[in-house]
């Protein structure tokens, strides 16, 4: 299995986990909130309980100050005392109403509807009572135990609704706290089963990553330092880790060949050098004997050859050269017969620029004398001048 495929499934598988103990505490939560709030409701029960059972024993000891005070002649403490018998009797059903009105159990509400309906009776004797006290004070005083019957009958009633509503609390109670200690285990054990699945978990990474890497890590210092001698452990796995040690692997081996090819490089480079410095030095002996690598092995051949070559063709310039020296000292001695002949043939052409500059001379005065004459002969034209020959003989015959 890939390990991309790993980590999801133990995402999902972490998850799932995750999502069982939140579900497990959000029931345990409303559990205890409906705990909670079942609480809540008695006791608001038992306080409007409460509150009616004083108003109970409030009502009759109204009457009873009404009664006093219409004994004394008070009529203002009478009429506040009726006053207070028909608020309370409004309050107590108020309170029992309220209760009533509430979610509680079946039976409570059975014993509910009994406490309505002996609340009707005591507080209608409660305020027949009362009003004879003001019109009829005696008939009123023999209504009282009628009065202390629907009191009894009442109370009796009420207690019946205390004692479901302490047995509702202490079920309450006793409900709570075994739903208190049931959440502790449920999320202790939910608690623990995360934390053992979450180890279960690292632990298999530590196997599957981080094992692996630290010794991929070790193998790569090992080859970093020089050290390729180290083998690659890839195993049967098919995970990125095992490509990653695949391609460590390659790389490794692909690091020993270029080594043993720089080896061999460098043993070629110090052969080749070996024999340039002895043909540097004149030794045109010297071979490479010792067989190169396969793909280096043309090089020594070709340099036994060249320098096969070399031998040869400097012994065939030496020979040249003897030849050369010997037809050199022939080209000096004619180079000399010639450097002599030239500096006579420069002589004679010096003699003859020298004549040439005086035929120039020559032919200069001859061009001036040759302009005088034309002038003369121009100037006479002009004048026409009788000439008179020289002589009397012929012009040739003048002539010297």
């Amino acid at each position: 299995m890939k390990l991309n495929e790993r980590l999801k499934a133990g995402g999902a598988t972490l998850a799932l986990a995750f999502l069982v103990q939140v579900g497990v505490t959000t029931f345990m939560e409303r559990r205890l909130v409906a705990s909670n709030d079942a609480e809540r409701l008695n006791s608001v029960a038992m306080h409007n309980h409460m509150q009616a059972d004083m108003l109970h024993d409030a009502i009759r000891g109204s009457v009873y100050r009404a009664l006093h005070a219409a004994q004394k002649g008070n009529a203002n403490e009478r009429d506040a005392a009726i006053a207070e018998v028909s608020d309370y009797s409004r309050d107590i059903r108020g309170y029992l109403n309220a209760n009533r009105a509430l979610n509680l159990d079946e039976d409570i509400k059975v014993s509910l509807t009994s406490v309505a309906r002996d609340l009707d009776a005591y507080t209608g004797s409660a305020t027949t009572v009362a009003n004879l006290v003001r019109v009829d004070p005696a008939t009123a005083e023999q209504k009282v135990g009628e009065l202390e019957q629907a009191f009894d009958t009442l109370e009796a009633s009420q207690d019946k609704v205390a004692n479901a509503l302490d047995k509702r609390q202490a079920s309450l109670d006793h409900s709570s706290d075994n739903l208190g200690v049931t959440s502790l285990v449920a999320s202790a054990v939910v608690s623990l089963a995360f934390a053992g699945f979450l180890g279960w978990i690292l632990v298999q990474l530590r196997r599957i990553v981080v094992r692996p890497l630290q010794r991929l890590a070790l193998q790569l210092d090992l080859m970093s330092a020089g050290n390729l001698s180290q083998e690659i452990d890839v195993g049967t796995s098919e995970d990125e880790m095992a490509a990653v040690q695949r391609a460590v692997q390659t790389f490794q081996q692909a690091t020993r060949e270029r080594r043993a090819a720089e080896q061999a490089q460098s043993e070629v480079v110090s052969h080749i050098s070996a024999g340039l410095d002895a043909l540097s030095r004149g030794d045109l002996s010297h071979r490479i004997s010792a067989p190169f690598a396969a793909r280096y092995e043309n090089l020594r051949e070709a340099y036994n050859r060249s320098a096969g070559h070399l031998a040869e063709l400097l012994c065939d310039v030496a020979q040249s050269s003897a030849r050369v020296s010997s037809g050199s000292t022939q080209i000096r001695a004619a180079a000399d017969d010639l450097a002599a002949r030239n500096t006579h043939q420069a002589t004679h052409v010096e003699q003859t620029v020298a004549a040439m500059h005086e035929v120039g001379a020559l032919v200069a005065a001859a061009a001036v004398g040759t302009a005088a004459v034309k002038l003369a002969v121009e100037t006479a034209t002009r004048t026409q001048v009788p000439v008179r020959p020289l002589c009397s003989r012929p012009l040739r015959q003048c002539t010297p």
